[in-house]
């Protein structure tokens, strides 16, 4: 151990039994690397190719929830009762005027006349139409601290209960 250690700005190209001290990078942090390349490795360019592959694992593996439950459709809902991460969310609005979705850090869904906070988010739902946003929650989530619950209201800023059979809300969280 204590071997000095050596920069050089590109790697050296070897002989047959010819030996070199220790590598390191700019930084003089030690450089090291497989004898062989492993599957998706670049080595001149310094990148590792990567893809991600589903874990086959209640542990890792997203739930589903759907707003319609036993035959009939609800106006607002319990996602998760505890801690967890929205991942994905999908409503769709039938109704001829604009709605508004509520989701809130929360083990009960929105109540009547309740007005929105910092613990609701709250996106304008377009008539006739619907909404996905996968593309808001990006590839890691929203993280709620103690549940996810969501409702759909006819206000952005007072919750009042649209209705039920007008709207359907299908979520992917952990």
């Amino acid at each position: 151990m204590g071997q000095d250690s050596q920069y050089l700005s590109s790697r050296p190209t070897l002989v047959n039994g010819q030996t070199i001290v220790p590598q390191t990078d700019v930084t003089g942090s030690a450089l090291a690397t497989l004898t062989s390349l492993i599957a998706g490795e670049d080595l001149t360019n310094n990148v590792l190719g990567v893809t991600s592959k589903s874990v086959v694992s209640a542990t890792y593996s997203r739930s589903t929830y759907c707003s319609v439950s036993s035959g009939s459709q609800v106006v607002s809902g319990v996602v998760k009762s505890s801690a967890g991460q929205l991942l994905s969310l999908n409503v769709s609005n039938a109704n001829a005027s604009a709605r508004y979705l509520w989701i809130k850090n929360s083990t009960a869904a929105p109540a009547s006349a309740e007005a929105a906070n910092l613990q609701v988010h709250v996106f304008y739902l377009p008539p006739s139409s619907s909404l996905d946003l996968s593309k808001f929650f990006q590839d890691t989530g929203l993280y709620f601290s103690t549940g996810i619950s969501w409702g759909i209201s006819t206000s952005a800023t007072s919750y009042t209960a649209g209705t039920a059979s007008d709207h359907l809300v299908n979520a992917g969280y952990l």
